[in-house]
């Protein structure tokens, strides 16, 4: 995994979790804010933590923001979301990424010239949208437009069933990545089953597997529809 320089922006409650996030990830990041408080709660979860106001030319030039791999505006002060975000536009930082929460924040970014936006309810609407709807996947990551990778549980009228009889590449257009499998090892529910690695066409499906599939959104949905 490259390892980035990432500054995030506000250290409200999305910020503070952001930080940390992308901390455990790995990545180089310096927290912002111009709370003292919240700056010293970042100390732990961060490489550096900064108390200054990012709508200050001066202070902010001096973190030279331009030399990092990415900039995260978590303002949610109108006045300083926009300020930031134009002052940051100003330094020419080569990538900024901006939190909005209204219609108006959004426009305004945009005619700023900000145009990787995020509004992180809208978002987890939609996962709890594509949840309610495919109501046997566990868990789906979104890869890049109509993609995902879901966590399915074997539906009943495959169990017994060999890989090569379900038919997931011919008939539902779909890859399967691994399966993961309960043993007498991994009974704890607070376990995740193991992965199996790469499954061979004769492997067959036991009740409790976790399939990980790969493809469309549809494609998926036709899956837990006909086998559900």
């Amino acid at each position: 995994m490259k390892k980035s320089r990432i500054a995030v922006i506000g250290l409200g409650e999305f910020g503070t979790i952001l930080v940390r996030q992308l901390f455990d990830a790995g990545h180089e990041v310096v927290a912002i804010d111009r709370d003292m408080g919240r700056v010293e709660g970042a100390v732990s979860s961060s490489t550096d933590a900064v108390c200054l106001d990012s709508t200050d030319r001066e202070a902010v030039a001096a973190q030279e923001l331009e030399d990092f791999d990415a900039v995260i505006i978590a303002l949610s002060d109108f006045e300083a979301l926009i300020s930031t975000a134009n002052l940051l536009r100003e330094l020419e930082v080569p990538h900024i990424m901006a939190r909005y929460q209204s219609r108006l924040e959004y426009k305004i970014l945009r005619m700023l010239g900000v145009t990787e936006l995020f509004n992180p309810d809208d978002q987890a609407a939609r996962s709890m949208v594509q949840q309610l709807t495919h109501q046997g996947a566990l868990d789906r990551l979104i890869i890049h437009g109509p993609y995902r990778i879901a966590e399915v549980v074997v539906p009943e009228s495959l169990i017994g069933q060999s890989l090569s009889d379900c038919g997931l590449r011919l008939k539902f257009n779909l890859n399967l990545v691994t399966l993961r499998r309960h043993n007498e090892r991994s009974d704890s529910e607070a376990e995740e089953p193991p992965v199996l690695g790469v499954p061979y066409g004769d492997t067959k499906l036991e009740a409790g597997d976790i399939m990980i599939l790969f493809g469309k959104q549809k494609d998926i949905q036709a899956f837990l529809e006909e086998t559900g």
